[in-house]
């Protein structure tokens, strides 16, 4: 069974270099920001490393998540299929490594909606929608609608 984490980037640093297991690392920074520091762990087994906003819909003057991000994630987790432990970091650890982590949860036959319900996460709903889509999931619409309102956040944009 896979185990998914989700972190920010201020937690990423020591909890990479507890890990004793096989991981890999999809870390996500907004494109006006620096990449996140990854300390070297003999047991990281790859890192995929994107830039986005964290926005749900597309707006002038930002990069959101894309068919293309989704598709490179897809990727880069089946090229991978045989580590059992993922981190999804992105800057705060909240909305959009959080909705990589759902949509991979829900690949994974987990379930997904702790991370919904949970009160600390609030996941992105366009990284998530494009993220089932990559996977072949079906996207419920109402579904999204009944996630979005269990996990309003006020940084959107």
């Amino acid at each position: 069974m896979k185990k998914i984490h989700i972190k920010g980037e201020r937690e990423i640093g020591n909890f990479i270099q507890a890990i004793n297991d096989d991981f890999v690392l999809i870390s996500i920074t907004s494109p006006e920001e620096d990449w996140a520091s990854i300390p070297e762990n003999v047991n990281c087994r790859g890192v995929l490393r994107l830039k986005f906003h964290d926005i749900e819909h597309p707006a002038h003057g930002y990069v959101h998540f894309s068919d293309d991000h989704a598709a490179k994630i897809k990727d880069f987790v089946e090229e991978y299929n045989y580590v059992k432990v993922i981190i999804c970091q992105c800057e705060a650890g909240i909305s959009r490594s959080a909705g990589v982590a759902s949509a991979l949860l829900k690949q994974y036959g987990m379930d997904e909606n702790e991370i919904f319900t949970k009160g600390f996460y609030m996941p992105n709903l366009l990284v998530y929608k494009k993220m089932l889509k990559a996977f072949d999931i079906p996207v419920d619409d109402a579904e999204l609608k009944r996630l979005g309102s269990s996990s309003t956040y006020f940084f959107r944009v």
